[in-house]
């Protein structure tokens, strides 16, 4: 039984017109429902309270890693490349990305597709494959992202307000994104 929460408990922009509701799951997990009739696609998105201020201090970059690897199949659904497909068969597509505290995870695709992508999804934090054939692969994923992100502004940025982080045992002080050198070598 779901223990409904209450309108008032969502904030919600004095913009938006489209309905809010909201409960809680018997595990804890939090669901929001916005309902638009108008929209031809769904959508999804899912907060994992655990992002790279978790990673183990001897493994930098672990929970970018594993972001990666939940895409890559689940016991219910071990096919490698069988979320994407799905997804792009049906009008949509998906992403994630991590977060010091965090990591996102979301989809969109055709209404009469939500559930069954819903269901796909669900089962990354159910029961996830992690297989080895792609783990070096992955890594490597991972490794390419970063050496993108020397040249960005953005994280050149966030690298240097790490080395300014008074107190070098809070987690914001060490690296997070992870690379071929924390993560395999």
């Amino acid at each position: 039984k779901h223990k409904m929460t209450t309108e008032s408990t969502i904030r919600v922009p004095t913009t938006c017109k489209t309905p809010h509701s909201g409960f809680t799951l018997p595990n804890g997990v939090k669901v929001i429902v916005i309902t638009n009739p108008e929209t031809t696609k769904s959508t999804a998105a899912m907060s994992i309270n655990c992002g790279t201020h978790h990673d183990p201090v001897e493994l930098p970059g672990l929970a970018h890693l594993t972001e990666h690897m939940l895409f890559l199949g689940t016991e219910k659904h071990p096919d490698e490349g069988q979320y994407s497909k799905f997804l792009a068969q049906n009008g949509g597509d998906s992403n994630a990305w991590t977060e010091d505290s965090r990591t996102m995870y979301y989809y969109k695709c055709a209404n009469d597709a939500f559930l069954e992508a819903l269901d796909m999804m669900l089962h990354f934090f159910v029961c996830p494959l992690f297989t080895a054939s792609s783990l070096e692969r992955e890594v490597q994923a991972v490794h390419s992202e970063d050496e993108k992100n020397h040249s960005n502004d953005y994280w050149c940025a966030a690298e240097l307000l790490k080395l300014t982080v008074g107190n070098k045992e809070h987690p914001l002080s060490r690296y997070g994104n992870g690379n071929a050198k924390t993560l395999w070598d």
